[in-house]
Parts: structure tokens; sequence; C-alpha cells
């Protein structure tokens, strides 16, 4: 499914795609990335030289719009002193992050992703806190692109 590039919600680089042959580039954020990017001098690329597969590219990335949460400092603040450590090892073991990963999603820094938010959001009510606003400081359309 088509839908409109918003190079607004692009948050950070991502390689592009050059191949507008792909039957999946109209929906593709990497080649969508690149045909509206402006002239630039060296930037990473999808080796053009990869064979299509008749299911797509494995390096697709889809353009959909997400609804991304960042930073829950405040919920943070609503855990029990004795229990955040618990609480900061149960998330990096579950999420797969380090100290640093965590700290640069609790503070905002990075988006999490609505698979991420489930997650986060099932761990803080282990600890017995789930606020009627939610878990999250604030939400904001983005597209998702890995760190």
């Amino acid at each position: 499914m088509a839908v409109d590039f918003r190079p607004e919600l692009m948050r950070k680089d991502i390689v592009y795609c050059m191949r507008s042959e792909c039957p999946l580039a109209s929906s593709c954020l990497r080649y969508l990335s690149y045909k509206h990017s402006e002239g630039f001098s060296t930037h990473s690329f999808v080796d053009p030289r990869t064979p299509l597969t008749g299911r797509g590219c494995k390096q697709y990335v889809s353009n959909e719009v997400q609804r991304m949460a960042r930073g829950f400092k405040s919920a943070m603040g609503l855990v029990q002193h004795r229990s955040i450590a618990q609480l900061r090892a149960h998330i990096c073991y579950e999420l797969d992050w380090g100290r640093s990963h965590f700290y640069r999603y609790a503070s905002g820094e990075y988006l999490l992703t609505l698979e991420q938010q489930k997650q986060v959001t099932e761990i803080f009510a282990e600890f017995g806190v789930a606020p009627k606003d939610g878990v999250f400081d604030s939400y904001e359309e983005s597209y998702e692109v890995s760190y």
C-alpha cells in the first residue's frame, strides 16, 4: 500500500536505495528518502547489484507512519526507589538494551516503537506502575528506523 512520504518525519539518516524498478519502491522508506533527498556528495546505499527476489527486497523498510513514544522519566519517578535498579535491569534484559541505551530511551533521546512501548508498559505494570496518563512522557508521529 503506497502512503505519501512525509520527509519532515525523518529523524535520522537512512541507507538509501536507488532501485526505481523494485516492486516495493513506492512504499519503501529507503527509496522514497533517496527520491526526495537534496543533492549530496557521499551517502550509504543498498548495493544495486543485489538481485531482487519474487517476494521483494531484504532491505525493505515500510514508509508507514508510526505513533512513537518519547521518554518514560515521569513513570520512573513513580517506581519505589529500592526497585529502580531491578526495573532498569528487567527492561534492559527484555528489550536487549545496554545501560546507555536504556538511559537514551528513558530520557527521550531515542523514540520507542509500538512493540517497545508494549513491552515497557507491561514491565512497569509488573512493578505496580500504571499511570492513568500512560507510561510515556510524550508521543509523536515518525517513521520506524531502528538505531
